[in-house]
């Protein structure tokens, strides 16, 4: 019940009809997966991101049938060159842990 009630209010607070809260940052990267692409879509994401969210892109969205490519450099232009009409979310982490790699 207290999930409900957060989930609750932070859709109230939002203006939103709903909302998803999860118990970690490992279940939150999931859940967007889950959430905004299917089998056969892919996804753009920096390189510079946290070890464990590297993995879950690495190999869980593999298992679901969703590729994430990986862009090494920090150029906006590289990040366009990744992306196609598959391509459902671009995912950054500024400032990313661990580098210290700020995406402007």
């Amino acid at each position: 019940p207290t999930v409900n009630v957060l989930q609750n209010r932070l859709a109230g607070l939002e203006g939103g009809v709903a909302a998803c809260a999860v118990a970690s940052g490992s279940a939150a990267v999931v859940v967007t997966i889950m959430a905004l692409a299917g089998v056969g879509d892919n996804f753009v994401s920096s390189f510079h991101v946290h070890a464990g969210t590297f993995h879950q892109f690495e190999s869980l969205a593999k298992q679901m049938g969703i590729e994430c490519r990986f862009v090494k450099s920090r150029d906006p232009a590289d990040f366009a060159a990744a992306i196609d009409d598959k391509t459902k979310f671009v995912w950054l982490e500024t400032i990313s842990n661990p580098g210290n790699v700020i995406l402007d």
